[in-house]
């Protein structure tokens, strides 16, 4: 199955399942394949470097904490990806 790159998250939402209960809150989902698909540009300039790739799945770890803890839920509510690193925003439609 090819990944459309015209879809919201490439229409991976079809191959998601929707008994884990990711629930309508994806954003860490929709970093991550931000950032994987940043990962496989075909120009060495355009993908991140190791240390970027690990910063952006650390603040995907942190995110998903903040997601699961209900005393912090209230305080992160943007989760526009505005802190990511720029070589991962580039890669945002």
């Amino acid at each position: 199955m090819a990944m459309d790159k015209t879809k919201y998250l490439y229409n991976l939402l079809e191959v998601l399942d929707p008994h884990i209960g990711l629930g309508t809150e994806l954003k860490g989902l929709e970093i991550f394949v931000d950032l994987a698909m940043s990962c496989v540009e075909e120009s060495q300039d355009k993908r991140p470097r190791m240390g970027e790739v690990v910063k952006v799945i650390e603040n995907i770890t942190q995110l998903a904490a903040l997601n699961n803890s209900t005393s912090n839920s209230a305080s992160y509510e943007d989760g526009s990806g505005d802190d990511l690193l720029p070589s991962v925003q580039r890669s945002r439609p």
